[in-house]
Order: structure tokens, then C-alpha cells, then sequence
């Protein structure tokens, strides 16, 4: 119900009660990542595992998404590399983040042939089938993109926050493809699937992912009010997304208005915003690029520049029967 005051204050009254169980523990890092108060996240879920290390995979999770998050992409491979041998911890958020989709598809094939499908595991088989279609995605391959992701559509159960994603996807395919109707078709599929009785704060992330995009289409058909909008009702969906900061300032960008552009993209890297490469590849970004404000931001954030060889160079210290020769 996302009353995260209510459920801090009863997971530290649970903690009281019985301190040598990790439930209250794993449940205020799960509650202070969806805050993006990513220290206590940390704190917390560290202090479920020290209490019990058997407890699972919940705080394990948590832990992952706070140093992804927050480009401790050297602690996040750590933590995969001392915990693979569960399922979970095999391929890396950083490589999704970062969006390495080469090095990423052999690490999801190897995966793929060490923990198949069962036979009658069709969620197994759909969210594969709906993963390498975002991949495609990303790549530019937008026919099989779309191919894959229409495929997936009838297999899914009802309710499920992946069709959110999915017509997202979709709806990205249908504006490249220049089909404005579609892709607003799409988009609103997309940003009004059952949100007020199924998306609950596990899955705001998606819905504020889908706005974000559904903003820069905006943007293109010249439609400015209507995509602040979207970024607005982003932020109060989930709160400190630093993906609707960034879409203030391209929004801001385009209307010519640099320096509130430059004070939204300060509050998207105060807030992690990961991909230096998309920054300064940005095209509305060419103007801002030459300022002394932005180049100052870049450097107090990224002073080595793209995380990408980093997170490459990680992937393939940590997780070399993954991503090795092997």
C-alpha cells in the first residue's frame, strides 16, 4: 500500500520483539531501497545476513539493486561472485544497467544452459522469451524486437507487471517506426495497466520507466505540456527516480532552456542517473555540452569517464565461467 512510515515503524518494533530473526531486518532494506535511502538499504540488509546467512535471497537482492544503483559496480560483482550458486546471482544488474548487451547474451545463454526451463515452466520460458526481446530492443533490432514481444503477450498471466514493459516496448518500436498512433496506443496500454489494483511498489519502477518514455515521445510530436505531465506523475509514482530528472532536463533542453536543463540533470546524477555514455551522447545535449557547469557535473560524477569498460572488465574478473572462454 506504500505506507513505507508504517512499515519502518512495525519492522523495528519486530525487530525489538525477536532481534535474533533477519525478516525485520531484510524488510527495512527493502523498504529504504524503495525510499532510495540507499545507506540504511545497505545498513539493513547486511544486518539480516549477519544474523542469519541462510536467510535466502531477499536481502542478498537488495544488496545487488542498492550497488547497482549506486555504481558500486566492484561490491555488486563481489557479492555475485560469492553468492552464483544460487540462480539468482549469476547474471548482473550492471550489465543491464549499462545496457553491454554483447557481453550480457553470453552470460544469458550460458545461464540459460545451466538453469533451463522445466517443461511446464511456461513464466520461466515467457520472461526469457520477454528478455531477449528487450535485448533486441536495445540493440535496434526492432522487427524481432516486436516479433518477441508479441509473442509473449498471450502467454502471460493476468494480472502481471511485465505487460507493462512489454507495451513499452512496443510503443518505442511504433514511434521508430513512425507510427504515432500506435505508439500512443501502446504508451497508454502501457502507463493505465491496472495501476491502482495491481501495481504496487515492487513495480512503480516500470509504470515511471514507461512515462519516462512515453515523455520523450511527447517531446518529438511537440507536445511539451503533455510530457511534463507524464514526468510528474513519474516522480509521484516512484519518488527519486533519477530517470524523471533526466527527462526534466531534456524537456527543459528542448524548450532552450539551459540552465534549469543543467539543474535537473544535477539532480539526476545526485540521484545515480548511470549511463555517462547516453549524456554525452544525447543530442539535445550539444548547446549544454560546451558549458563549464556541465563539464563540472560530468567530472565530480564519472572522473574516469564511462563505467562501461569498468563493468566489462568486473564482469569478466568475477564471473569468468560466465563470461570467459569456458
Amino acid at each position: 500500500m506504500f505506507r513505507l512510515d508504517d512499515a519502518i515503524a512495525l519492522a523495528h518494533k519486530m525487530a525489538e520483539m525477536r532481534p535474533d530473526l533477519p525478516n525485520a531486518y531484510a524488510t527495512l532494506g527493502t523498504t529504504y531501497k524503495v525510499l532510495r535511502q540507499y545507506d540504511l538499504s545497505e545498513h539493513f540488509a547486511q544486518k539480516a545476513l549477519q544474523v542469519d546467512s541462510s536467510v535466502g535471497i531477499w536481502p542478498l537482492n537488495e544488496l545487488e539493486i542498492v550497488y547497482c544503483r549506486t555504481r558500486q559496480y566492484d561490491k555488486e560483482f563481489r557479492l555475485n561472485q560469492k553468492y552464483r550458486g544460487k540462480a539468482q546471482f549469476t547474471i548482473t544488474r550492471s550489465l543491464k544497467q549499462l545496457r553491454l548487451v554483447e557481453i550480457l547474451e553470453q552470460g544469458v545463454s550460458k545461464f540459460a544452459a545451466k538453469y533451463p526451463c522445466g517443461a511446464d515452466d511456461l513464466n520461466c520460458k515467457v520472461r526469457r522469451l520477454a528478455g531477449t526481446g528487450t535485448r533486441r530492443l536495445w540493440q535496434g533490432h526492432f522487427q524481432e524486437a516486436k516479433s518477441m514481444f508479441l509473442q509473449t503477450l498471450p502467454l502471460l498471466p493476468n494480472p502481471d507487471v511485465l505487460y507493462v514493459d512489454i507495451f513499452n516496448g512496443l510503443a518505442q518500436i511504433a514511434a521508430h517506426e513512425g507510427l504515432p498512433d500506435s505508439a500512443e496506443y501502446y504508451f497508454h496500454k502501457a502507463i493505465d495497466y491496472h495501476f491502482t489494483r495491481f501495481g504496487s511498489w515492487m513495480d512503480r519502477t516500470y509504470y515511471a520507466d514507461a512515462r519516462y518514455q512515453y515523455a520523450r515521445f511527447l517531446l518529438t510530436q511537440n507536445r511539451v505540456a503533455d510530457a511534463e505531465a507524464q514526468l510528474l506523475k513519474a516522480e509521484e509514482i516512484d519518488p527519486r527516480n533519477p530517470l524523471n530528472y533526466y527527462g526534466m532536463a531534456v524537456l527543459h533542453v528542448a524548450q532552450k532552456h539551459e540552465k534549469e536543463a543543467l539543474v535537473w540533470l544535477a539532480k539526476a546524477l545526485e540521484w545515480y542517473y548511470p549511463d555517462y555514455d547516453e549524456i554525452m551522447a544525447e543530442p539535445l545535449f550539444q548547446n549544454i555540452r560546451e558549458t563549464k557547469r556541465f563539464q563540472a557535473l560530468m567530472k565530480q560524477y564519472f572522473p574516469d569517464g564511462s563505467d562501461r569498460p569498468k563493468v566489462e572488465a568486473l564482469a569478466r574478473q568475477y564471473l569468468p565461467d560466465i563470461f570467459g572462454k569456458g
